[in-house]
């Protein structure tokens, strides 16, 4: 072989590699596209064929061709899905031996393109938007152009409290369904009076009002009212916005108060409230156990827990600062941005427990007296996301906690600045956040709602060890059962004001034997007695006494009463967890 054909041969593998690489950049790119290509001449030559003509010859079963101008069809296919997708590379349809019959037929160097989406971005009229460089940098007029938000989705602000009376906050606040204003009762029966926009952890009251500022401006950042005319815009147009004040006005609180709060929002999903993510934009340098099972607790619910990195300018992977630094499903730990893309000088970073950033610099947001203020800090960039986590929940009803999660961090816009300082080296991205959610969404992807449903097979509750039990007092009267007769059970929830845990149940037979229900559930303790009147179910008759546990969630305090006098155990039987699920659901 001559050294020219050695040469020829080198030439084509070289231009083969280098169109394998742009081919693989080619796919790479992924955008929404709608159902259907575009065919279209890349040259006039007088001897093509119209691609109109060789449609038009080439029509299949199934397969359409629409003219949208002189050299340009639209083919589609009858048995495709109507509905957006994701298209990267060349997209399928181009693939099919028909349309590449329909190309071949038309003699020329033909185009096949995917039907991508294309978009207006709308702006709301809020009188200072453009001083808002978050929504330019995050693309939130691409999201708004399909989701501005949802009145059914709440995000929890756990701290300094909301002034809920601000202009541009008050129709975005959420209003307690089972509560009556003003009328110093406690309606929902949930330990709070009155609890219409959230609840105050330090005095636990039921009003969160905001006496720092701080905390109302990170609720102006997730859901200052949109296209009112009037001074900012959340990341939610509407949204509803509740507030767990445990940040007093000097901007500390104590890690009781957080969980209180953590657990009062907890509770809140438990009842049907849409509680969709927490904003946590506080934090300190010690660990808790407790706090974390709060945490955990709330993802159980389906709760995001978006949490600011912190503003010491160091590594968390190296130096934790908590709640940031936990290690549960729901947490999302945020860094900041400036307008520049670039980590914030005073921004806590870690490639391990940082998760994605956002615009914290110099935020303008609502603030104390119906006025308006500047802040910079992670305080401001965790608001970004948990407003972004509600905005994918309206985009997509069905998506559960882990699947907004997924879509926000997977969707973030991947930066070389950030490389390295979390563990996504992205910037999140709202337009591609609400993309993803919406190409993407299916009824598989639904979250069960809590039920009260009792788990016939409860995994056990294990017992911790040198854990003061003296928190809660029980007692139960009368020790006979008679079927049809109502037993009292009272339980003191002592100094905490609001304590979720776990009931389970024990009947004795007439010998004193023990049974031990199988079932078991979920019950709220709030301060002060409270007292459930059971009544005896017809499947308990033959039993003649009761004996109940309860263990609260984040394992701080025990208690049981025993009213049997016999440590024998009976087996399993149906009609005695008739018994006990007939005595549970009136606990529940």
């Amino acid at each position: 072989m001559s050294s020219v054909s050695f040469a020829v041969i080198r030439v084509t593998l070289v231009f083969s590699v280098v169109l394998l690489l742009w081919l693989s950049r080619v796919e790479a790119e992924t955008r929404v596209a709608y159902p259907g290509v575009i065919l279209s001449n890349r040259s006039t030559h007088n001897n093509e064929i119209s691609l109109e003509e060789a449609a038009r010859a080439h029509r299949f079963a199934f397969l359409r061709a629409e003219r949208l101008m002189r050299g340009a069809v639209h083919v589609s296919d009858d048995r495709e899905i109507k509905a957006p997708r994701l298209e990267s590379g060349r997209p399928y349809l181009c693939r099919t031996a028909k349309v590449r019959r329909v190309i071949k037929a038309a003699r020329g160097h033909i185009n096949c393109t995917a039907n991508f989406e294309l978009q207006s971005s709308i702006s709301p009229n809020d009188t200072s938007y453009s001083s808002l460089y978050q929504h330019s940098l995050m693309q939130s007029a691409e999201a708004w152009d399909t989701t501005a938000g949802s009145e059914s989705v709440i995000v929890m602000v756990i701290d300094t409290g909301i002034d809920f009376t601000h202009s541009d906050l008050a129709a975005n606040m959420w209003r307690n369904p089972r509560e009556t204003p003003g009328n110093r009762i406690d309606d929902d029966k949930n330990g709070y009076i009155d609890d219409v926009h959230g609840i105050n952890a330090i005095r636990s009251s039921g009003n969160p009002m905001d006496d720092s500022g701080h905390g109302t401006h990170v609720a102006g950042i997730i859901g200052a009212v949109g296209n009112n005319a009037r001074g900012v815009v959340g990341v939610n147009w509407q949204v509803k916005l509740a507030a767990a004040k445990f940040l007093s006005s000097s901007g500390s609180g104590t890690t009781a108060d957080a969980i209180k709060s953590i657990s009062y929002t907890t509770a809140l999903k438990r009842d049907g409230h849409n509680v969709v993510a927490i904003n946590s934009s506080w934090g300190g340098s010690s660990y808790s156990k407790p706090m974390l099972d709060a945490i955990a607790d709330a993802a159980s619910e389906g709760i995001l827990f978006v949490t600011a990195a912190g503003n010491s300018g160091t590594n968390n992977d190296s130096r934790p600062v908590y709640p940031a630094s936990y290690a549960a499903a729901n947490v999302i730990s945020v860094a900041s941005v400036g307008a520049n893309g670039f980590l914030s000088g005073f921004s806590n970073f870690g490639a391990r427990s940082v998760h994605i950033a956002a615009p914290g610099n110099q935020i303008y947001s609502t603030g104390l007296s119906n006025g308006f203020t500047f802040k910079s800090g992670t305080s401001m960039a965790a608001p970004q996301v948990a407003g972004l986590a509600a905005l994918v929940k309206s985009a997509c009803g069905t998506l559960g906690m882990s699947g907004i999660r997924d879509r926000i961090l997977n969707s973030g816009a991947k930066s070389s600045a950030l490389a390295g300082l979390t563990t996504t080296g992205a910037m999140v991205n709202a337009a591609q956040s609400v993309r993803s959610a919406v190409v993407n969404c299916s009824s598989s992807s639904i979250t069960p709602p809590p039920t009260a449903t009792i788990d016939p097979r409860p995994t056990p509750t294990p017992i911790p060890t040198a854990v003061p039990t003296t928190a809660h007092s029980f007692s139960a009267r009368p020790a006979q059962v008679e079927a049809r007769r109502p037993v009292i059970f009272s339980a003191d929830a002592g100094s905490e004001s609001v304590t979720f845990g776990t009931i389970e149940l024990s009947l004795y037979d007439q010998a004193g034997r023990r049974y031990d229900c199988s079932s078991r559930g979920t019950i709220l303790l709030s301060k002060g007695t409270r007292t459930v009147s059971v009544t005896i179910p017809e499947a308990a008759r033959n039993f003649q006494s009761l004996a109940f546990r309860f263990t609260s969630r984040r394992g701080m305090s025990l208690a049981f009463v025993s009213i049997g006098n016999s440590q024998q155990t009976l087996v399993p039987n149906t009609r005695a967890e008739q018994a006990c699920q007939g005595l549970l659901r009136q606990f529940l």
